[in-house]
């Protein structure tokens, strides 16, 4: 989430807090210990670095793999009704 400085409020910085609590309550049970909230910043320690990176990694993975199964389904789809009009209404 980016957001200016001068655009920081305290519902970002909620939000920021619960989404990073969350995030890595999941991974390792010590969350406030891995991360500081300054007053426009959010201060990430290296291994909590490299941790989010992974996660937003394999997000993105994943995300990739959904659009093309979409995209292969769609197409296959669209072939096999061409084909199968050809055949039936020739």
């Amino acid at each position: 989430m980016l957001v200016p400085s001068s655009s920081w409020t305290a519902v970002d910085r909620d939000m920021a807090n619960k989404v990073l609590t969350a995030m890595l309550e999941a991974s390792k049970g010590q969350a406030l210990d891995m991360y500081r909230l300054g007053l426009i910043e959010i201060f990430i320690g290296v291994n909590t670095l490299a941790l989010l990176e992974n996660e937003r990694a394999r997000r993105i993975d994943h995300c990739a793999i959904v659009i093309q199964k979409n995209v292969k389904a769609t197409y296959y789809r669209r072939r096999y009704l061409k084909a199968r009009d050809a055949i039936l209404f020739a």
